[in-house]
């Protein structure tokens, strides 16, 4: 069944994509009365779309503040029931002038797509909504956590479990009270009265069951984390209830949930292990690496690429939503080269089960050099992926990685990538002193992390055999034909 329910899912991806985006599109910030219409939108969006997949009994709820959205499903008498709970709005815009697309207009940029609430909460609702759809064919001015740069300031508190909201809202309101300078009047008002932080035992069947399934599309354990926030629903389901929430969504750490140019990241296919499995055979040789500065270097690093791994299903989801009809793919491939050509097979086959219509293009190393300075259309002579590879001698520092220099001339190398805020990071890291070069670099590599001008494929040692007669092989990165002598 759920394989079932997968498929019916997949097959639904670019309604999937249509619909994130519509929400997108409808200002639903409940926290400015200025945005009253798209609250109301996206109330009557979400409702028609209950209707329309068949859920029971829906309505809008009053339980005071804005209105809540019901719909319910009970074809399974005696069976558990399950409560699924997302939110319909976002945070306010602004600082507008941060946003490099206006916020209430999706954006797809470097295979993110950028909007208020795409990554919170309506990319990961629609998804949720989109399941139970799919479940359900197979079975019959206001309060943010940013602080504005202003004269007047927003805050909200995140608690942990065990923390009081009113003994520490009356903590701060004292503190702020205490620290208010003389001849300056503080007016704090509050708007909600703030809810407790809930804790999930970690042998508690919701965690065990999330865990379970999670593990099933990646074939790694997922790792718990506590949510750096609190959930006012969850307490009201403790409360009202007497039931537990597990919290989890589609949604990761770097996508600037409550910030401008929120994302939602659109990737990953590539398995390492296949790949460098292929192209050097002898574990010993290659390790994996979502490092772009190579793994083991002073510059060592993986930060913002830490869930880079395979997950062929959501690739098919997301090539659907970003509009891909099958058009064909052209790769370049070559066997001169020992490692590239295996690998290009394991690439290809790869995106082939993510859905891709790959055509492979087999020629001397020479000619994919030529032909990938050509910048044409794929069709005219030019080309859309290639297998290459870079000496971790140049990769290791932005001052010389060439594949990971991103100017927006189209004078860099192939594939010609483009970013603006990772050439300032680069330039940045070599104007500075010494000291303050290891922060620069990893803010460069969580970037680059985003916007990936090339798919990390693994990292390999190139192994190198020579007579025992010789001496004076020089330890290099690269063959040297000089300094050896004949014993």
């Amino acid at each position: 069944m759920s394989a079932a329910i997968a498929d019916s899912a997949a097959a639904q991806s670019d309604a999937v994509r249509a619909r994130s985006e519509q929400l997108i599109r409808l200002p639903s910030v409940s926290t400015d009365p200025a945005y009253g219409a798209g609250m109301q939108a996206t109330r009557e969006y979400l409702l028609a779309w209950f209707r329309e997949m068949g859920l029971q009994g829906v309505q809008q709820l009053d339980g005071g503040g804005h209105l809540a959205l019901y719909g319910a499903w009970t074809g399974a008498p005696g069976k558990p029931t399950l409560l699924i709970y997302g939110h319909y709005d976002v945070q306010p815009p602004d600082p507008m002038g941060e946003w490099i697309n206006p916020p209430f207009e999706p954006t797809e940029r470097n295979g993110c797509l950028f909007g208020r609430g795409a990554s919170d909460d309506k990319g990961s609702s629609v998804i949720a909504i989109a399941a139970g759809a799919a479940y359900l064919e197979q079975t019959g001015v206001g309060a943010k956590t940013v602080i504005p740069r202003e004269a007047r300031a927003k805050l909200t508190m995140r608690l942990v479990a065990g923390q009081d909201p009113a003994r520490a809202r009356d903590l701060v309101r004292a503190h702020l009270l205490a620290q208010c300078p003389p001849g300056v009047t503080l007016n704090i008002e509050m708007r909600r009265p703030g809810s407790p932080a809930p804790s999930l035992p970690l042998d508690h069947p919701l965690v065990r069951a999330g865990s379970t399934v999670l593990e099933r599309l990646p074939g790694q354990k997922p790792v718990p984390v506590r949510l750096a926030a609190t959930v006012p629903i969850t307490a009201l389901f403790k409360q009202l209830l007497g039931i537990e929430t597990l919290m989890f969504a589609f949604a990761l750490p770097d996508e600037d949930v409550h910030a401008p140019n929120e994302f939602f990241r659109l990737s990953s296919i590539v398995n390492q292990d296949d790949e460098m499995e292929a192209g050097y055979g002898d574990p010993a040789f290659y390790q994996r690496c979502n490092s772009f500065f190579v793994c083991g270097s002073p510059n060592s690093t993986n930060a913002g690429a830490e869930d880079f791994g395979p997950n062929l299903a959501r690739a098919k989801q997301l090539l659907a939503e970003a509009g891909y009809k099958g058009e064909t793919i052209k790769m370049l491939a070559t066997r001169d080269i020992q490692y590239m050509g295996p690998m290009a097979e394991v690439t290809a086959d790869a995106l082939r089960k993510a859905g891709v219509n790959v055509d492979m293009i087999w020629s001397d190393w020479g000619s994919v050099v030529s032909r990938s300075a050509n910048q044409s259309p794929p069709d005219a002579g030019g080309w859309n992926i290639y297998v290459s590879g870079e000496p971790g001698v140049l990769a290791w520092s932005p001052n010389t990685n060439i594949f990971a220099y991103m100017p927006c001339n189209r004078s860099n190398l192939s594939g010609w990538p483009c970013d603006e805020e990772a050439e300032r990071l680069r330039a940045s890291y070599a104007d500075a002193e010494l000291a303050n070069r290891p922060a620069i670099l990893e803010q460069l590599q969580r970037r680059l992390a985003v916007v990936n001008p090339y798919r990390l494929l693994g990292q390999a040692t190139q192994p190198v055999a020579y007579r025992n007669t010789l001496s004076g092989v020089l330890n290099s990165p690269v063959v040297t034909y000089w300094n050896i002598q004949k014993d």
